[in-house]
């Protein structure tokens, strides 16, 4: 980061406003405006030293960083899945202990990390079986001797099939 935004900011602008100058005076400023909008759009880390402090003006130079799957994945868990399947899976049969204890789908019960170990109990018994077909076939009563847990029709089921597609 060592550079300050000072300096790099007026590096930015006047590199804009000279491929501004070029491309009104170029022969094809179609080709000469896409050049420098993919040079503007190669500029990174400006954003990176901005102070955010509690002015509110925050910085960044206008862009996010691409989304992360995985965080999406383990929002959405939380959210929307665990509420459903603490209940119905592991209060009933997936703990150790349990029904299902020997399983592929052993679930945690209260604690800190319950969530976070439970999505990993989950995102691992897709693992296993590569794909999310067995958890829904599961679900929905297919070989699982607890019998069908949420009908293929269901909003519970829906939720759950909604979180797989994060990994398949």
């Amino acid at each position: 980061m060592g550079q300050s935004v000072g300096p790099r900011l007026a590096g930015l602008c006047i590199s804009v406003l000279m491929g501004l100058a070029a491309v009104t005076a170029s022969a094809d400023p179609q080709s000469r405006a896409a050049e420098l909008l993919n040079s503007v759009q190669g500029v990174r880390g400006i954003g990176d030293v901005v102070d955010k402090g509690d002015s509110g003006t925050g910085g960044g130079g206008g862009t996010e960083p691409p989304p992360d799957p995985e965080a999406e994945a383990k929002a959405f868990f939380e959210a929307e899945m665990h509420p459903l399947v603490y209940p119905t899976c592991y209060l009933s049969c997936h703990q150790s202990g349990g029904l299902a204890g020997g399983s592929d789908l052993v679930l945690s019960g209260p604690g800190s990390n319950q969530i976070a170990a439970n999505y990993t109990a989950f995102k691992n018994f897709i693992t296993i079986f590569g794909s999310s077909s067995q958890l829904l076939t599961k679900i929905s009563g297919g070989g699982h001797p607890g019998g069908v847990v949420y009908s293929t029709g269901s909003s519970g089921y829906q939720t759950i099939k909604t979180w797989t597609e994060f990994y398949d």
